[in-house]
């Protein structure tokens, strides 16, 4: 498949079908070819970063969604950027695309945006994606996974967002995450997930 040998060379081609089509089949097959490519050659990545700074609008809201399979520093500074703008769906699709980021590295950018929205949805876009986040680092670096997931239960203003969190500490085997969790075995709405994920962080 052209997944398992795309080169470098067919990137802009790829990138520019992945934009245009209509179809979101077609576009989530071409992403996966970007990713794949860009996993064994990350200087393939330049033309994506390209195109992503210079498209505004519908194209530019696509091409976040492409960003978030591929990722990259350069790609998050402007997904980032991107997530703190006045238009809906810019945002929106900026937000969307960190919660979806192919490592950690959003998650710094997940929890500002969390911490300092006015927005409900981007908000829970935000945090779900910042769960999301400690999730990829859960069996490696479990107390940094831990310690993440420790902000993102301050965070949680309401029960649905502390189920959440003690979704995500359910998967870290750390001390840490089974003090947040004594947390929420405090409180009678979400006491029964807090037990089951005690469970599976012992």
């Amino acid at each position: 498949t052209l997944e398992g040998i795309g080169a470098a060379a067919q990137v802009p081609a790829v990138l520019d079908f992945a934009v245009k089509t209509t179809e979101d089949s077609e576009r989530k097959a071409a992403q996966k070819v970007l990713a794949a490519v860009c996993g064994r050659e990350p200087a393939a990545a330049a033309p994506v970063v390209a195109a992503l700074k210079a498209a505004q609008g519908a194209g530019r809201v696509a091409l976040l969604d492409t960003a978030a399979r591929i990722g990259g520093a350069e790609a998050l500074a402007i997904a980032t950027n991107d997530a703190k703008s006045a238009d809906d769906a810019l945002r929106i699709a900026a937000v969307k695309a960190l919660a979806d980021w192919p490592d950690a590295s959003a998650a710094e950018s997940l929890l500002a945006l969390a911490s300092t929205t006015k927005d409900a949805k981007t908000r829970v876009l935000a945090l779900r994606g910042y769960v999301r986040a400690a999730g990829l680092l859960a069996e490696r670096t479990p107390a940094t996974a831990a310690t993440m997931l420790g902000k993102a239960w301050d965070l949680a203003a309401n029960a649905d967002e502390r189920r959440l969190v003690l979704s995500g500490l359910g998967a870290v085997r750390d001390n840490a995450a089974l003090a947040v969790i004594g947390k929420g075995l405090d409180l009678e709405e979400v006491r029964e997930e807090a037990a089951a994920a005690a469970v599976g962080a012992c």
